[in-house]
């Protein structure tokens, strides 16, 4: 992943924000962008089905909106 690539799946998923050192931010995908790109699939597909957003708590106690376009 580059920078910009970084910094919006750390926004959308509530992850803390990549080091500014380019030579330390992960260039891919970590097990926790997993884990957290999953539930955010899982919480969206209920939202969907129960036709409204919601949100997600991620670690750390941040609120992630799940959002429904409808």
């Amino acid at each position: 992943l580059a920078r910009v690539g970084r910094y919006k799946i750390n926004k959308k998923l509530g992850l803390p924000a990549a080091p500014a050192d380019v030579e330390t931010s992960p260039t891919t995908l970590t097990e926790e962008d997993i884990v957290a790109t999953i539930e955010y699939l899982v919480r969206l597909h209920q939202a969907a089905q129960d036709g409204q957003s919601g949100t997600m708590t991620v670690p750390g106690g941040v609120e992630v909106p799940v959002e429904v376009d409808v």
